[in-house]
């Protein structure tokens, strides 16, 4: 059966995560863990914010576009008129958070896709879920269809 890429998918933002989370250095992949999980605690916390400055560079991307659609679609609450915009970056911290935090206790890389889980484009289920496999942790970013 062929892959849908309209229900599960993987924007330049999230395979940014994967290759700064993915090093085989396992002791700098720690430290990222550490460094991410400090900054996801900290009360003034911006998803666009040093972290995400963070893995550009190490990655070495230097296309802003991947952030902007980020911002624009994701963070603004525009792609989903069901959930509110503090509940897409509360979701997306807490979910890290807690995904990172496995990651770095099971010693794994960290994967991330985006699945669409439902077609209606109102509805309001926004969820960031992962799961602890035997050579990573996946993080699902669980959305309703963006509005076209």
């Amino acid at each position: 059966m062929p892959q849908n890429a309209l229900s599960i998918h993987q924007f330049r933002a999230l395979r940014w995560l994967d290759e700064f989370f993915g090093t085989d250095d396992s002791a700098e992949r720690n430290r990222r863990y550490g460094a991410a999980l400090d900054r996801l605690d900290d009360a003034a916390f911006d998803v666009l914010g040093q972290t995400v400055a963070g893995v550009q560079q190490i990655t070495q991307q230097s296309a802003p576009d991947p952030l902007d659609h980020l911002d624009r679609h994701w963070l603004s609450g525009s792609y989903f008129p069901g959930v509110d915009a503090t509940v897409v970056r509360r979701s997306l911290q807490d979910g890290y958070r807690s995904a990172i935090a496995d990651a770095q206790k099971a010693g794994l890389p960290l994967h991330s896709v985006w699945v669409c889980g439902t077609e209606d484009s109102s509805s309001s289920d926004f969820r960031v879920d992962h799961v602890v496999g035997p050579t990573a942790v996946t993080v699902a970013i669980i959305t309703p269809r963006p509005q076209a």
